[in-house]
């Protein structure tokens, strides 16, 4: 499935500020940890891409529910956990046999460097 057809089953602009205006800004950011066979799959893929159409179907259509659509800037933002209000879930490295991988606490802006 490609972006444009995954984007129309989860939200065609960014959940938090409505960006809409190009599809390579728009991310899939996870408020739910990804599924086992996500993991699964990339311990045994030599792809490098993370991109969710990149995917085969079955894992895709696996992660529908535990993604939303954020542009590229609120996605950094929440990753920087300057909205609280979206969940973050700590994820696994594709290497790492489950085990969950730090998540930074350091906030940083513009005006702090």
């Amino acid at each position: 499935m490609n972006k444009l057809k995954l984007l129309e089953l989860i939200g065609t602009k960014c959940k938090l500020c409505g960006y809409d205006k190009c599809l390579r800004g728009l991310h899939f950011h996870h408020i739910l940890p990804p599924s086992d066979g996500l993991w699964e799959w990339r311990r045994g893929s030599k792809t490098v891409s993370n991109a969710l159409s990149n995917l085969p179907e079955w894992i895709q259509l696996e992660q529908i529910d535990r993604v939303i659509t954020l542009c590229a800037n609120c996605h950094a933002e929440v990753h920087d956990g300057l909205h609280p209000d979206i969940p973050c879930p700590p994820t696994r490295s594709p290497g790492g046999k489950g085990q969950v991988t730090e998540t930074v606490e350091e906030k940083t802006t513009l005006w702090d460097m």
